[in-house]
């Protein structure tokens, strides 16, 4: 139980056109503004024309490997 007296509760709020966060280079897997968004209330998130790094992104942190909000894509655009 929280006491939430005089205080605001308010629901995740969902990102449904995600576009940037996350990069790959030599290095490896980047996933820059994720805990931006995490700390800013977004804990599910959704990224259309998504490339290998954002589902690699969203198996990291289904697994617990790191810390973001949930993550949903479709694959490339059709041109």
């Amino acid at each position: 139980v929280i006491d939430a007296a005089g205080k605001w509760i308010v629901p995740g709020f969902i990102d449904t056109h995600h576009s940037g966060g996350f990069f790959e280079d030599a290095v490896g897997l980047h996933w820059g503004d994720m805990l931006t968004s995490l700390a800013h209330g977004v804990t599910t998130a959704y990224a259309p024309n998504a490339g290998p790094s954002v589902y690699a992104f969203a198996e990291l942190v289904e697994t617990g490997v790191a810390i973001g909000p949930r993550f949903f894509a479709s694959g490339p655009s059709i041109r």
